[in-house]
């Protein structure tokens, strides 16, 4: 699963809406907005900032680079429990 879109489940989930989100982080409503469309290529360091302002583990796997390309970035984010 795609990235952007796991981070747009896991907000909607805490019930927040992208400014609030954004207000987590300490940027804007347009960067959580670009990060959930794929539009930008983020780090694990932000990846975890995503999580611990959602209230879940970032989990991430290494797979092949076929898979990578074709599937996204592998990352999960659960919900802490």
């Amino acid at each position: 699963m795609k990235t952007g879109l796991l981070l747009r489940q896991a907000r909607e989930q805490a019930g927040l809406s992208q400014r609030e989100l954004a207000g987590r982080l300490g940027c804007t409503q347009p960067a959580v907005s670009q990060a959930e469309a794929g539009g930008a290529s983020l780090s694990v360091a932000t990846l975890q900032r995503f999580a611990d302002a959602l209230g879940c583990e970032l989990q991430l796997a290494i797979v092949s680079r076929e898979v990578a390309l074709s599937e996204g970035v592998p990352a999960k984010l659960r919900r802490r429990g």
